[in-house]
C-alpha cells in the first residue's frame, strides 16, 4: 500500500517548477503566492522561497502605502479657501488742478508814457480724473520798487477741462504804469475760481515775475 501523500507536496512542487521555468513575459521566476499572507499560509516552503514571499509581501504593503497617500493628497490637496480678491480703488472726490506760468519770469512791453504790457500762459493741468470749470481769473499786480498795487481786477470766464485733461490760456495783461527811474520789477498773481464736476469749490494760484523792457513804445501783437 502506498504511504499517503503529503498534503503540502503539491505546493512545494508548484514553486519548484516555477522557479525552474521562468515566466515570458518578465524573464524570471513565477511564483504564486497564496491569498493569505499569513505564515499558516506558507507551508514546509524553503527558505529563499519564504524570503521571496516575505519581500513581495513588503513590497506590495509599501507600494500600498505609497498609492494611498498619492490619493489622500490628491484629494485633499485643495485647501479651500479662496484668493483674496484685489482691493477696488477709491473714486477721486476732487480735482486736483495745477496752475502753471510761463513763461516765468516775463518780459513786459513799454506802451508810452509809463505804460506797459505784457503775455504769458497760464497752463492748467488736472491729475485726480475730475473735470472742472474755470469760473474766473483775478489778476494782482505789485511793484517790486514800492511794494503798491498796480492793477487788480478780477475777470470771469467759463472754460472747462476734461477729467486729466490740460488746457493752455493765453493772457494779456490790462496797461499798467510805473514812474520813471524806478525799478519796473513786477509780481503778477493769478487767482483761479474753479468749480469741479463733483460740485466742489476750488482756488488754485500762481505767480511770475515780470521784468521792464526798454523804454520805448511797442505794440503789442
Amino acid at each position: 500500500t502506498a504511504p499517503p501523500e503529503d498534503p503540502t507536496s503539491f505546493q512545494r512542487d508548484r514553486h519548484r517548477k516555477a522557479a525552474r521555468h521562468p515566466d515570458p513575459l518578465c524573464q524570471g521566476p513565477l511564483f504564486t503566492l497564496p491569498f493569505e499572507f499569513g505564515d499558516a499560509a506558507l507551508p514546509d516552503l524553503a527558505n529563499e522561497e519564504r524570503m521571496v514571499v516575505e519581500m513581495t509581501k513588503r513590497i506590495l504593503t509599501a507600494s500600498l502605502s505609497v498609492l494611498l497617500g498619492v490619493l489622500l493628497t490628491a484629494c485633499g490637496g485643495d485647501s479651500g479657501t479662496a484668493p483674496t480678491p484685489a482691493p477696488t480703488p477709491t473714486p477721486p472726490t476732487r480735482a486736483q488742478v495745477q496752475l502753471n506760468v510761463d513763461p516765468n519770469p516775463q518780459t513786459a512791453e513799454y506802451q508810452g508814457n509809463g505804460w506797459w504790457r505784457f503775455k504769458v500762459n497760464l497752463e492748467f493741468v488736472e491729475t485726480a480724473g475730475v473735470g472742472f470749470t474755470i469760473n474766473s481769473i483775478r489778476t494782482t499786480l505789485t511793484s517790486r520798487a514800492t511794494g503798491g498795487i498796480l492793477y487788480d481786477n478780477e475777470e470771469a470766464i467759463v472754460e472747462y477741462v476734461g477729467p486729466r485733461g490740460r488746457k493752455v490760456m493765453q493772457f494779456s495783461s490790462a496797461h499798467y504804469y510805473t514812474m520813471y527811474g524806478l525799478s519796473g520789477a513786477v509780481d503778477a498773481k493769478f487767482v483761479v475760481s474753479i468749480t469741479d464736476d463733483k460740485g466742489n469749490p476750488l482756488t488754485v494760484s500762481n505767480q511770475a515775475t515780470i521784468l521792464r523792457h526798454t523804454e520805448e513804445a511797442v505794440e503789442l501783437q
